[in-house]
């Protein structure tokens, strides 16, 4: 894998990756040297492919293995060290300990020392974001950790972007009144949440574009997966991860396209960009005006021709199939 110098010019975004979020993904992808390697440090066990009406088609957990020895790195542990600071349900005001507050404060002094992040101070400075590299913490404390009003009911501030993308909460479906799990985007979480019994894998779904080839690799070595769960008992309906990236690269990716993005509606921005073999769409949500309500990926749409190809390689195979000769006894 070859990774650029670390030196800071070296880590400038160029002029076609200040007009393009897709070259600029691309170049945060091809920084994170944390990013870990299926078959060397972990392995899964993707089971039953889901459709919709589906149960629960997945017997044993996600995940196989994992090299444990990852949370000796910094980002890893700092990060790991979090998860547990934060109340499930909303509409339960969260309590910040001092001791909280340090562990915050150790992430992103962790964060701040990668490559990922030290390009996401150019980028957002060269955006006039911030005002230059040395206010990149201050940003994303203000962006990940400061606390608001997720539910209206709580007396106090019950949710922060942090939470939610990469912890989880639990809250009442807007649809059907259900209490249901929303955010959980995180790969780590979902290890070590199911690791511990909290978490019940439930199947996958089959992606839409491969991003590596089915020749030489198995799904299970795709790095992008959407799946179901359930979390604390509750139902997790479907949601895509970023298997294997670091912190870094998840941090970096959510708040360049949450801060860069382009929002239609002036809530919500879906920015289509390619990772490494993967062709994605990174959601981000405002939540009011408080900041980041929300950030994950989801698989990115057919373009025409794919949808084209899809198609005809449909009508192709039913032909074949009607085409077919009868099968002789034997």
């Amino acid at each position: 894998k070859l990774l650029l110098k670390s030196n800071s010019m070296s880590l400038k975004p160029t002029l076609s990756e200040l007009a393009d979020l897709s070259l600029a993904a691309s170049r945060l992808w091809t920084l994170d040297s944390n990013r870990l390697q299926y078959g060397k440090d972990y392995i899964l066990d993707l089971q039953g492919c889901r459709k919709y009406s589906d149960g629960d088609v997945a017997a044993r957990p996600l995940f196989k293995s994992l090299d444990e020895s990852i949370f000796s790195r910094s980002t890893f542990k700092t990060f790991a060290a979090l998860l547990d600071n934060y109340s499930a349900e909303t509409g339960q005001a969260e309590v910040v300990t001092q001791e909280e507050q340090v562990e915050d404060s150790a992430f992103l002094n962790a964060l701040c020392s990668t490559e990922c992040i030290r390009y996401l101070g150019e980028y957002l400075t060269a955006k006039k974001v911030i005002a230059n590299t040395g206010a990149t913490k201050q940003y994303l404390f203000d962006l990940w950790f400061k606390m608001y009003k997720r539910d209206h009911s709580s007396r106090g501030c019950d949710s922060s972007a942090f939470e939610h993308v990469f912890v989880g909460e639990i809250s009442q479906d807007f649809k059907t009144g259900e209490m249901i799990v929303k955010g959980l985007h995180n790969w780590i979480q979902i290890y070590l949440q199911e690791r511990d019994g909290v978490l019940d894998y439930r199947g996958y779904r089959r992606p839409r574009n491969r991003g590596l080839s089915s020749l030489k690799f198995d799904l299970e070595a795709e790095q992008v997966l959407s799946m179901q769960f359930e979390w604390k008992g509750h139902l997790k309906p479907v949601g895509t991860s970023l298997i294997g990236v670091s912190p870094e690269f998840e941090i970096a990716l959510y708040t360049m396209c949450f801060a860069c993005g382009k929002y239609e509606d002036g809530q919500s921005a879906r920015t289509p960009v390619q990772i490494g073999p993967y062709s994605v769409d990174v959601i981000t949500h405002h939540f009011g005006g408080k900041g980041l309500g929300s950030g994950y990926v989801e698989e990115a749409a057919f373009t025409p021709d794919q949808a084209a190809t899809r198609i005809q390689s449909a009508v192709r195979a039913r032909q074949g199939y009607r085409g077919a000769p009868a099968a002789s006894g034997g």
